[in-house]
């Protein structure tokens, strides 16, 4: 069965957008609250051995990472 992908074009620009500024955010600990805002309220980040939850009040707010 042939694929016809054009009409996701527009979706992969959105997606291709959004991981680019994120891993951005990310790499610069100077955009601390950059990165922090990708994430919902209720998110829960593992990296490594550190876990947080939420953003208010966490570790995630924080020069954590």
């Amino acid at each position: 069965m042939k694929h016809d992908y054009t009409k996701y074009d527009e979706a992969d620009k959105r997606v291709k957008t959004f991981i680019t500024a994120f891993y951005a955010a990310s790499d610069d600990p100077a955009k601390n609250e950059e990165w922090v805002a990708f994430f919902t309220p209720e998110a829960v980040v593992v990296m490594g051995d550190k876990t947080a939850k939420g953003v208010e009040g966490t570790c995630v707010t924080s020069n954590w990472r």
